[in-house]
């Protein structure tokens, strides 16, 4: 998950990283991406300014 949010703060489609890091749907990820970093992806992504 760190390495997922090093990429989606590149710019990277967060549904492009999910996919990319093994996760067989964007849902599953983004439930376990805020049960990890405390937030949502899309909210993650806004917060860093990409």
């Amino acid at each position: 998950l760190k390495r997922a949010a090093e990429r989606i703060r590149s710019g990277e489609a967060i549904t492009a990283v999910a996919y990319d890091l093994g996760f067989k749907s964007p849902s599953h990820f983004c439930r376990r991406f805020k049960a990890f970093f405390g937030c949502v992806a899309t909210e993650y992504k806004e917060r860093s300014g990409s």
